[in-house]
């Protein structure tokens, strides 16, 4: 008996190794892709760092299905790697290591230092959602779509087509509310889809508030913290409405 529990926790322990490399060799990928299109000025930084933003999350995400669904650890396994990259950014901004491509890649102004804010709260939101809520509930799926997909695409067209701003932080734009609104809402019914969760006519009222709430709170001048607002009030509204 404690021979065949070996043996299989041995390959729960593959499975998820595979699982863990293949999705760090993806999220690897795609930072390269987006280095590529910085670097041959295809995009300019601003925007780099926000396909960063919305890619890195959701192919990471994409991603879990790979790991080993009948063990009860997976979901650490698949919480560590976005927690090693945030200890990586914890480590640079603190300047205990030095990454000039990771700082150049992730910061607006070349400052390692703000990598203890946007990045560091993104990769919070990362390790929480997976390690707390995993395949097993909509709030975590929801969570990240809702940061990744609706806070990328509101800096993006927020800053190229936003002109109306509002009145009480000039720093958002109608347009870039709208767009949030929209990309948090398809966004997460995308990924609730592609885990094959049954969406009740009811659901989409639901997502339609939590996404109506979160782009409102995106709007307020959060200044650094806007991740870790727009992640605790996706939370907490995803449990008022369901």
């Amino acid at each position: 008996s404690s021979g065949i529990n070996a043996e299989y926790g041995g390959r729960f322990k593959m499975h998820n190794l595979f699982a863990f490399l293949i999705t760090t060799g993806v999220g690897v990928l795609y930072l390269r892709f987006t280095a590529f299109l910085s670097s041959r000025k295809y995009v300019d930084n601003d925007t780099c760092r926000k396909l960063v933003h919305i890619g890195n999350g959701m192919f990471y995400m994409m991603c879990w299905p790979l790991f080993d669904s009948s063990s009860s650890y997976s979901r650490y396994w698949a919480a560590s790697i976005p927690a090693l990259v945030t200890t990586s950014c914890i480590l640079t901004a603190l300047k205990i290591i030095k990454d000039e491509k990771t700082v150049r890649s992730m910061s607006r102004t070349g400052n390692p230092a703000e990598l203890l804010d946007g990045p560091t709260h993104y990769g919070l939101t990362m390790v929480v959602s997976t390690a707390l809520y995993w395949t097993d509930s909509k709030i975590g799926i929801a969570t990240i779509a809702v940061l990744c997909v609706g806070d990328g695409l509101a800096a993006i067209f927020g800053r190229r087509y936003g002109r109306a701003k509002f009145p009480y932080n000039k720093s958002k734009t109608w347009i870039g509310s709208l767009c949030f609104f929209a990309g948090a809402f398809f966004g997460v019914i995308s990924m609730l889809r592609y885990f094959n969760f049954t969406l009740f006519p009811f659901v989409y009222p639901q997502l339609f508030i939590v996404s109506l709430i979160c782009a409102a709170v995106e709007s307020l001048p959060w200044k650094n913290n806007d991740n870790i607002a727009i992640s605790i009030s996706c939370i907490i509204a995803c449990k008022l409405v369901g």
